[in-house]
């Protein structure tokens, strides 16, 4: 079960086991100008809470990060989900653009993070990725992995 996410535009995506990640290239072939990354489904918890800080706080260097409040959301179909902005700072000179959120699907929640590394490429694909953001839907197609008991379930035949 998957997060299902469109992004329009020229993004390059990339599949790795347990994550999707789409990128727009960046000036350097090795260093992507926009990263979006999200993952396979996974049960919500009490810690619903802190992914949103886990997601917007990784990889920081030696800057800072500077966060902006938490927005309550509703997806196009309805789906609750909270959105949080942040942008990584190194001696006072802005070096990233990042906005994460985490989606409830019933007892499911979905995340995803975008991770702007051009702030001038981040103003005109900003807006694409919070409408993809607000467009996305649960995927229940299960991609063969094991959710419940009655998919260990085998009929025997005589």
């Amino acid at each position: 079960m998957r997060l299902r996410l469109n992004l329009s535009g020229d993004w390059k995506i990339v599949e790795h086991p347990r994550q999707r990640m789409a990128m727009i290239p960046g000036p350097k072939p090795s260093h992507p100008a926009v990263l979006v990354a999200w993952g396979p489904l996974f049960p919500g918890s009490a810690g619903d809470p802190t992914i949103l800080g886990q997601m917007l706080g990784i990889e920081l260097g030696t800057g800072h990060l500077d966060v902006d409040p938490e927005e309550a959301e509703k997806t196009i179909d309805g789906w609750p989900y909270t959105e949080q902005s942040g942008r990584v700072v190194t001696n006072e000179k802005l070096v990233e653009e990042r906005v994460a959120a985490v989606f409830r699907f019933a007892e499911w929640r979905g995340a995803v993070i975008a991770r702007s590394f051009d702030p001038v490429c981040w103003m005109t694909v900003g807006p694409s990725v919070r409408a993809a953001f607000k467009a996305a839907t649960p995927d229940w197609r299960g991609d063969g992995e094991i959710m419940c008991i009655a998919d260990l379930y085998e009929p025997v035949v005589d």
